[in-house]
């Protein structure tokens, strides 16, 4: 029975399964970026488009711009030594914003890198939800706190909050929803 099991016909399924949402090939000389069909529609591009080979600066415009500087330094520093690309940025895409952990393995000859094959995964959204909730739950701790006077209380509130926009501010987590 010939029902392309085995052949390579359902990659791209089980990569989707496991959290792949792009296939990519950066060809450093040419400046294009070609793209499977699923990173062409995460990033807003037609698929034809992506597939011939689209200019980094189309995908570019659908990271966030806060997340732009370290995307852009850490693919300069790949291709500069020859080391892995690995990045975690947010894409507006799909009708929403979406994490994204992109890695590339450097591809050299003669020393010098001439392009990178890369995946990028989708970042879990279900640790996501749960540090936001935990940042709503410490600005709801602070509110209480503050309708019960207790300035100790307050004071230890108030440093959990800090500590977990600290961990937002270094993108350890997503952002807390809500305001105290």
């Amino acid at each position: 029975m010939d029902d392309g099991v085995g052949r390579g016909l359902n990659v791209h399924a089980a990569l989707a399964a496991a959290g792949v949402v792009g296939l990519w090939e950066y060809r450093i000389n040419l400046d294009l970026v070609i793209c499977d069909e699923a990173m062409s529609r995460l990033y807003g591009i037609h698929p034809d488009e992506g597939v011939k080979g689209v200019p980094p600066s189309l995908l570019r415009r659908a990271i966030e711009e806060d997340d732009l500087p370290e995307a852009i330094g850490n693919l300069k520093r790949a291709i500069d030594t020859g080391g892995y690309y690995q990045a975690r940025y947010r894409v507006k895409g799909n009708g929403g914003v979406h994490w994204i952990s992109a890695r590339a393995k450097p591809i050299s000859i003669n020393g010098r890198t001439v392009s990178l094959s890369g995946i990028n995964l989708m970042v879990s959204t279900e640790a996501s939800e749960l540090h936001s909730k935990l940042g709503s739950t410490a600005i709801e701790l602070l509110s209480l706190c503050r309708q019960s006077n207790d300035l100790v209380a307050i004071y230890f509130a108030e440093m959990l909050l800090e500590h977990i926009s600290s961990l937002i501010s270094t993108r350890t987590i997503g952002p807390v929803a809500g305001s105290a």
